[in-house]
């Protein structure tokens, strides 16, 4: 079984938004305190949209902003 998980190929269409957010945030090494504080909402509103929970639509959008500062800041650094 594990044989079979570990060669199996993963498409980025297969990572939630969710994941994607926290794949995200742990290389920039933050922790959700960090994102929280940089989106104005609740380090438990974190956790929950990195495991794809519905939050209200204006919480989701300040996640979404701070997500997309920290997706820049990785592509800045490995163009530098």
């Amino acid at each position: 079984m594990i044989d079979m998980m570990v060669n199996e190929t993963i498409s980025f269409d297969d990572i939630s938004p969710g994941m994607t957010a926290k794949i995200q945030r742990v290389l920039q090494r933050l922790t959700p305190k960090d994102v929280a504080s940089l989106a104005g909402v609740g380090e438990e509103d974190v956790e929950l949209f990195e495991s794809n929970q519905l939050l209200p639509c204006p919480t989701q959008l300040k996640l979404l902003n701070a997500y997309n500062i920290i997706i820049e800041a990785n592509i800045v650094k490995a163009s530098s």
